[in-house]
C-alpha cells in the first residue's frame, strides 16, 4: 500500500482511508450487501471531490468490481472449505488491493472539484 502523498486534497486522502475501511468490511464478510451499498456511496463521494474524468471513474469502477468479486469468492469460500476457494479468496483480495493502489496513481492529478475546494478549505 502507498503512503498518503501531499499531492492528494485532505478530503480526498479522507475519502481513501474510507474506501479502505469499507474494503475491510467487505473482506470480513459480515453484512456483504451492506458493506457493497457503503463502499459504492464512499466511492460516489470521492467522484463527487474532484472533477473525474476516465482514467478515475475507470479506477473508482475496477475498484468496486474487485470488491464485489471479493464478496462472490467469499461467499463461495464458505461454502467450500476448500484450499482452492481459499486461493480464490487470496487472488481476489489481492485484485482489491492493487485497484486501491490505482485508484490512488489515479487521483495524484486530478484537479478538485467545486465541492472538493470547499470541503479543502473547511479543513
Amino acid at each position: 500500500m502507498h503512503a498518503p502523498t501531499d499531492h492528494l486534497l485532505p478530503s480526498v486522502e479522507s475519502c481513501l482511508l474510507r474506501v479502505r475501511e469499507g474494503l475491510v468490511k467487505v473482506a470480513g464478510g459480515g453484512n456483504p450487501e451492506a458493506d457493497l451499498r457503503n463502499l459504492r456511496a464512499v466511492l460516489l463521494n470521492l467522484l463527487d471531490l474532484i472533477v473525474a474524468g476516465s482514467a478515475e471513474a475507470a479506477a473508482v469502477d475496477e475498484l468496486f468490481e474487485a470488491a464485489l468479486a471479493y464478496q462472490g469468492e467469499f461467499a463461495h469460500a464458505a461454502k467450500a472449505h476448500s484450499d482452492s476457494a481459499y486461493h480464490f479468496l487470496l487472488r481476489a483480495a489481492d485484485r482489491m488491493e492493487r485497484a486501491l493502489a490505482e485508484l490512488r496513481t489515479a487521483l495524484q492529478h486530478a484537479k478538485p472539484s467545486a465541492r472538493g475546494l470547499r470541503e479543502a478549505q473547511d479543513l
